[in-house]
């Protein structure tokens, strides 16, 4: 007797012990306070505190039964019944708590599905905005395409109304004043390069009869590198040695030339069209 009131005192005492470590246990802050996943928590919590309960009564009755005279050990019956009670959580007896915890992992399912969907929308949205834009541009060229076509074919109307012989000459003396404008540009340039940018010696030479750098030349290599119709490499080379640096300075400061993004050695002529 006195062995069985000092197991039902310890077994009392453990179980004390273990609710107070439970209520004295920090809960951390969650997001879900004051939803309904928080409550379906708090039932589910709640139905498994009935349950041990429950269990705790079963072992109660168990100790009272071999009191009484019963042929079974108190040892094989809680063996037993703990065996009983693992076997019951397996096989999930308390189907109300097993469908809250079902219905929870769907709705998380949901959920996740619902922001994978959100995330392809957002790119197809994206998509969609290029595409506009792809189609305006398209519209825009299109436009100037119809009215270069206008154009031309009032011109070809205009050619046709006084004859081909007169659109000839009219393209042929139009031609001639444009060579005549650009072969005296040419001279001009020349003579003023002559007069303000002298051939002087390149960086590091001393010497009065030593290797000179000629601003013509640059200039001149720089426009047939540049030539629209050449499918050659718009860049230049200029090394230290061939050149003077205050001339590509003058020509970089001046807006006509410009230097390779990753080369410092390597200049163009700017493109003026743009």
């Amino acid at each position: 007797m006195w062995l069985s009131s000092q197991l039902e005192a310890l077994i009392n005492q453990a179980a004390h012990d273990y609710d107070e470590s439970i209520a004295d246990e920090p809960v951390p802050p969650s997001q879900n306070e004051g939803t309904a996943r928080e409550a379906t928590l708090n039932a589910i919590i709640e139905a498994q505190k009935r349950q041990r309960e429950t269990l705790w009564k079963r072992l109660h009755e168990l100790e009272d039964e071999r009191e009484a005279g019963s042929t079974n050990d108190l040892c094989s019956a809680l063996a037993e019944e703990e065996k009983k009670r693992r076997h019951l959580a397996i096989m999930h007896v308390d189907r109300s708590v097993s469908d809250d915890v079902l219905e929870i992992q769907f709705k998380e399912q949901l959920q996740r599905s619902n922001v994978q969907l959100q995330m392809t929308l957002d790119h197809i949205k994206q998509e969609l905005a290029e595409a506009q834009l792809l189609l305006e541009s398209e519209r825009t060229v299109l436009k100037e395409c119809q009215t270069l076509k206008t154009v031309y074919a009032q011109k070809v109307a205009i050619a046709q109304s006084t004859g081909a012989s007169s659109a000839i000459s009219q393209f042929t003396e139009k031609s001639r004043k444009i060579r005549t404008e650009i072969a005296y540009t040419r001279n001009e340039l020349i003579t003023f390069l002559e007069t303000y940018y002298p051939p002087h010696l390149v960086d590091g030479e001393t010497e009065e009869d030593g290797v000179k750098c000629d601003l013509r030349f640059i200039l001149e290599d720089l426009m047939n590198k540049g030539n629209v119709h050449s499918n050659q490499d718009p860049y230049l080379q200029v090394n230290p040695e061939d050149c003077w640096s205050p001339y590509i300075e003058t020509l970089i400061k001046a807006g006509i030339a410009t230097y390779h993004p990753q080369d410092v050695n390597r200049i163009r002529l700017v493109d003026f069209r743009l």
